[in-house]
């Protein structure tokens, strides 16, 4: 039985046909990151034109600079973990480019490890920050030291909401991101395969 014979088996099959579905999950993930920001973009620019037209009329919004920063920043997350999906970010390929086909296989899986271990260093700290087991924990002894965290509480300066529902953005940001990274590896792999 030749090699190519068993990789047409049913086992590739039915990988390939995981990894279809895998990829299919993973476009309609990006396209509603790109929606959703879209959608902040929208609401800052119109933030933006009414903080515009209120300055103009001597009566400024105290709150449409921060609203616009956050509302910037929720989107600037969602677009990068979109652009994932799509190999969109900026990469320098002058060596890559020049390497033999296997030696640039071997490069892009390097390449996808690296950048899954920075989203899984980057998501770690966010569940640390985030630190969503808190509530299941007993509670500390008495007159015990204990940093309270402040991110369920925390104010913004002039909108008076929670900080907490825009940082939101960071922990969907993870996990769009380890999403689309999981379907890049998979790829690169398949890629050392051929």
């Amino acid at each position: 039985m030749t090699a190519a014979h068993r990789a047409s088996g049913p086992k590739a099959g039915q990988s390939s046909g995981i990894a279809r579905a895998l990829a299919r999950a993973d476009r309609v993930l990006a396209r509603i990151e790109i929606a959703t920001a879209a959608a902040l973009v929208a609401g800052l620019s119109g933030v933006l034109a009414a903080a515009a037209l209120a300055r103009a009329m001597a009566r400024p919004l105290i709150w449409a600079d921060e609203l616009a920063v956050l509302l910037m920043a929720m989107a600037c997350f969602l677009g990068a973990s979109a652009l994932l999906a799509r190999d969109g970010h900026v990469a320098v390929t002058a060596l890559s480019d020049r390497l033999p086909r296997r030696a640039r296989a071997w490069a892009l899986l390097a390449r996808e490890a690296l950048l899954m271990a920075v989203i899984v260093v980057f998501a770690l700290l966010v569940w640390r920050w985030f630190d969503p087991l808190a509530p299941l924990r007993p509670p500390p002894e008495p007159g015990a030291f204990v940093l309270p965290n402040f991110l369920y509480q925390e104010p913004t300066a002039t909108l008076g909401l929670r900080k907490l529902w825009f940082w939101l953005a960071l922990p969907v940001f993870c996990l769009g991101a380890l999403c689309h990274m999981v379907v890049r590896l998979g790829r690169a792999l398949r890629g050392l395969a051929c």
